[in-house]
């Protein structure tokens, strides 16, 4: 009986690593003009972008291995899926299009390098 109540523990716990990687704040470098994008990922599966600390986007998020789908306020509600790709000694991320039928956001996200806030 302990030895399932520790390997469902395991389980549960790995399950949640990968989420943790991504929790608390992003931003990009300055761009030429000095706007400053950035997003905060929450423990509660929440999301909120800004650009010059004001919010732009806010939505939800689910992390499954290194794949992250998000739904928010903005493309009509429609979901997305992209591959999240973490380098740099998991202190950089940036994403790769698996299926997004929002254009404007495509776009944005396929240039996007976000760097962990410390």
């Amino acid at each position: 009986m302990k030895s399932t109540f520790a390997v469902a523990g395991l389980i549960g716990l790995f399950a949640l690593m990968p989420k943790t990687k991504i929790l608390g704040r992003w931003e990009t470098k300055p761009s030429p003009k000095g706007s400053i994008t950035g997003v905060v990922f929450y423990k509660d599966n929440t999301y909120e972008g800004y650009v010059n600390k004001k919010p732009f986007v806010s939505g939800k998020y689910e992390l499954r291995g290194n794949t992250i789908r998000i739904e928010e306020t903005g493309c009509n509600g429609l979901k997305a899926f992209y591959k999240l790709i973490l380098f740099s000694h998991s202190d950089s991320m940036r994403f790769e299009p698996i299926n997004d039928s929002c254009a404007e956001r495509k776009e944005g996200m396929q240039r996007i390098i976000l760097g962990r806030v410390k």
